[in-house]
């Protein structure tokens, strides 16, 4: 059980890591790791805050995005 949910954070923390460059960041120590994990849940709640505030601009607005173009 333990490994489960430790595989499921890990993966996560490697997610966000790619996508918003935080690769960059090296921990050698426990106490710049947490820092590190920290860092990605914060980067996580500011990016889903912002596309959260933009969908209800986008719907206020009423601008609507093109449908996509079947083949």
């Amino acid at each position: 059980a333990d490994n489960c949910a430790r595989n499921e954070v890990e993966g996560k923390n490697g997610t966000v890591k790619r996508r918003y460059g935080l690769d960059l960041i090296m921990a050698y120590l426990q106490e710049t790791a947490e820092t590190e994990a920290a860092l990605n849940v914060l980067a996580m709640n500011m990016a889903h805050c912002l596309m959260r505030r933009e969908k209800e601009h986008i719907s206020m607005v009423g601008i609507r995005t093109s449908p996509a173009v079947r083949v």
